[in-house]
C-alpha cells in the first residue's frame, strides 16, 4: 500500500468514526465486518472495528485512542449545547 492510499484510507476511516455518532436520529444494524455482532450506523463498520483497523495501519499508535475520545466528546458536547439551546428557547 502506498503512503497517499493509506493517508486516504486512513481519513475515511476517521470519517467512518465520525459518523458512527450522528448529530440527528439515525439508523443503526449489525455491523458489516464477518462475525462482529455490534452495531454500525447504516449497517457500516462498528466503532470497534475502525478503532482495530486504525491501530494495526498505525502500529497500535496512541493518538487513534486520542482521536477516538475526541471525536466521542465532541459529539457529546454539541448534543448539550443543542439540549440546552432548546431549552432556553422553550422558556
Amino acid at each position: 500500500m502506498t503512503n497517499k492510499s493509506k493517508v486516504m484510507l486512513i481519513d475515511s476511516l476517521i470519517n467512518d468514526l465520525r459518523r458512527n455518532y450522528p448529530d440527528w436520529p439515525s439508523t443503526f444494524s449489525q455491523c458489516m465486518n464477518e462475525g462482529c455482532v455490534n452495531g454500525a450506523r447504516g449497517g457500516r463498520q462498528c466503532i470497534e472495528c475502525i478503532f482495530n483497523e486504525l491501530m494495526e495501519l498505525t502500529g497500535n499508535d496512541s493518538h487513534v485512542e486520542i482521536l477516538h475520545e475526541h471525536i466521542y466528546r465532541a459529539s457529546r458536547a454539541r448534543n448539550t449545547l443543542i439540549l440546552r439551546a432548546k431549552e432556553k428557547v422553550a422558556k
